[in-house]
């Protein structure tokens, strides 16, 4: 028969873990085989560190994890936040102002757009400017010849 069990033993002066064994013969009365006795907080103390040991790497990893959202948060916000920086200059009226494309990526692409469309903007003020004054000029000669032709 075989077996552990947990007992407060005076002369360690803590609770230890007893394990016999014994040989069971059919004709003679059971005779111990072995017995050991290990005292639990020896036993159980490279569980503790280990256990220390994982709840310290859990933390490191959830604070590893966490820097390193923060920093790919701030990667991919930075280039949305200047295009939204960008917007806010053209809708104040600086319609000069370019956004530096940084990368071949959507938001580089998206960048480039961006620009694209300010120079569309700003050709089609020109284009509107340029007719505004010819509508000027045409409306002069209009008048000019009107003042010609009822004299």
């Amino acid at each position: 028969m075989s077996g552990y069990a947990e007992k407060y033993i005076p002369a360690f002066r803590e609770v230890c873990y007893e394990f016999a064994s014994s040989g069971i013969s059919t004709n003679k009365p059971s005779l111990c085989i072995g017995r050991l006795i290990f005292v639990k907080s020896i036993v159980l103390a490279p569980i503790r560190q280990l256990n220390m040991l994982v709840y310290g790497a859990l933390g490191f990893a959830i604070v590893a994890v966490s820097l390193f959202g923060l920093a790919l948060s701030r990667v991919i916000s930075n280039p949305i936040d200047a295009l939204t920086a960008a917007t806010l200059r053209i809708k104040e009226g600086d319609l000069q102002y370019r956004l530096p494309v940084q990368g071949r990526d959507e938001i580089g692409m998206l960048s480039d757009t961006f620009n694209h469309m300010v120079e569309m903007i700003n050709q089609k003020i020109d284009e509107l400017e340029y007719t505004n004054r010819r509508l000027t000029q045409l409306d002069k000669l209009k008048d000019e010849f009107l003042a010609n032709v009822t004299h």
